[in-house]
């Protein structure tokens, strides 16, 4: 059990799986309702390594550069096994469980160059590569499919002068 700051004096539970199960006679959701219970797991595993150098010159020259190695793996499965939902609506009834599994593995890097031409006045460059890892949407709700996002790349180039002003 873990200790929520935010929460003080309610219990926060460290839960790796939960099902919901219908009573007798609707006494959990209320009899005759009109509902769709979705049930879902998802195991992530996410690893990461990596560093960061920096080499001063001396003229006030600094060059910096790190790298990082990303592998993220999720394997999910979703069911709607209650639908009573009239079926005429195109995405009712009951879907029997679905699984997908997303896998990612990249290296992402920075690299700075920075010269300080006076205690004031700093120039510099950057260059970046990015990286958001692939995602899965497994709301059954109004669908019967899972969907994934791809993991997404981006570069990204700054240059410019920072400096100290009406100091």
């Amino acid at each position: 059990m873990l200790e929520s700051p935010i929460l003080k004096g309610f219990p926060v539970f460290d839960v790796d799986r939960v099902e919901v199960l219908r009573g007798p006679q609707g006494t959990l959701f209320g009899r005759d309702e009109t509902r769709a219970d979705g049930i879902n797991f998802q195991e992530l595993n996410v690893y990461n390594v990596g560093g960061t150098l920096e080499y001063d010159f001396g003229n006030g020259l600094t060059l910096q550069g790190g790298a990082r190695y990303n592998d993220d793996s999720r394997d999910f499965t979703a069911s709607r096994p209650v639908d009573t939902r009239p079926g005429f609506l195109g995405f009712g009834g009951p879907v029997a469980p679905v699984s997908t599994s997303v896998d990612a593995n990249i290296v992402t890097w920075d690299a700075s160059l920075v010269y300080a031409a006076s205690d004031d006045i700093n120039l510099f460059a950057r260059a970046a590569r990015g990286f958001r890892a692939p995602s899965i949407q497994g709301r059954l709700a109004f669908g019967r499919d899972i969907s994934v996002a791809g993991q997404e790349r981006a570069m990204s180039y700054e240059a410019g002068i920072k400096t100290t002003f009406l100091d």
